[in-house]
């Protein structure tokens, strides 16, 4: 791993921290939906996209030319993508998001974070890793209209990859309760699906960062 560079300080050219442009490499899940809120609700970063192979994470790279690329520690578990990326220009900087049980970062890697990780610490590592000061964290906005405690429970289950005949199972309740749970709060937080749903109760600090989808 000596052959991965992280990045160099980012500056604008009038010496303050200018916006960073942020690639995703991992499984499209909820993980991924909430590190592009994270993303999005941070005004000095900017999402190019994400990908869970190879060759169209480097496409992606070579296109939008990253200056840090966030990567799930299962969707590289040997280092082949990151070791590539030394042909990039400019080489993007690397946070690794990883199990808990992980060992030492590898050498040239940023930072690794062991998942769930909080918004702050992610968007604080992303600047970071670039050599930029902290940036302060903007408002998050806030909710439309607050969940009810019930509302918050199904959704924090969704968010977990439990699906309906689950979580009622898990409440005690039945799955046609669970159907009008949801579509209560999909409507409050003007969603369609699940995923978008999870990735707003981010936006909104309604859920802390990192869930991983458990089986349903």
């Amino acid at each position: 791993m000596s052959d991965i560079v992280a990045g160099v300080p980012q500056r604008a050219r009038d010496g303050g921290p200018r916006v960073l442009r942020v690639a995703y490499l991992g499984r499209p899940d909820v993980v991924a939906r909430g590190v592009e809120s994270i993303v999005a609700a941070d005004p000095w970063l900017q999402w190019v996209g994400r990908e869970q192979d190879e060759e169209p994470f480097h496409l992606l790279c070579s296109v939008t030319a990253p200056d840090v690329v966030v990567v799930e520690q299962a969707a590289d578990r040997e280092w082949r993508v990151l070791r590539a990326l030394r042909y990039s220009v400019p080489r993007p900087a690397v946070v690794v998001l990883a199990d808990p049980a992980v060992g030492p970062a590898p050498a040239g890697v940023a930072e690794v974070l062991a998942r769930p990780v909080e918004p702050e610490l992610l968007a604080a590592a992303i600047h970071a890793a670039c050599g930029q000061a902290p940036v302060p964290a903007p408002r998050r906005a806030p909710a439309p209209t607050l969940l009810t405690a019930p509302e918050l429970q199904v959704l924090s289950l969704v968010a977990d990859g439990h699906r309906t005949d689950s979580i009622a199972a898990l409440l005690g309740i039945s799955p046609n309760t669970v159907k009008k749970r949801a579509h209560r709060l999909f409507v409050k937080l003007k969603v369609r699906d699940r995923a978008h749903a999870v990735a707003k109760a981010y936006e909104y600090g309604l859920l802390p960062a990192g869930h991983a989808p458990c089986p349903s």
